[in-house]
């Protein structure tokens, strides 16, 4: 498993059963923001103000 891993450019790790859910949503946005920066030519700030903040 760990050499099919490595082949995809995938990490195997051990996670506390208590910490996977904030993993998969870390893993969930991850691939959401890659997927996104791969269709759209035009940069995203990392950051935007609000109207209070002007």
């Amino acid at each position: 498993m760990i050499a099919i891993a490595n082949a995809l450019d995938l990490e195997v790790i051990l996670v506390p059963r208590k910490a996977m859910p904030a993993v998969q949503l870390i893993a969930r946005q991850a691939a959401h923001t890659s997927s996104q920066q791969q269709s759209s030519t035009e940069p995203r700030p990392a950051y935007s103000l609000d109207e209070d903040d002007w």
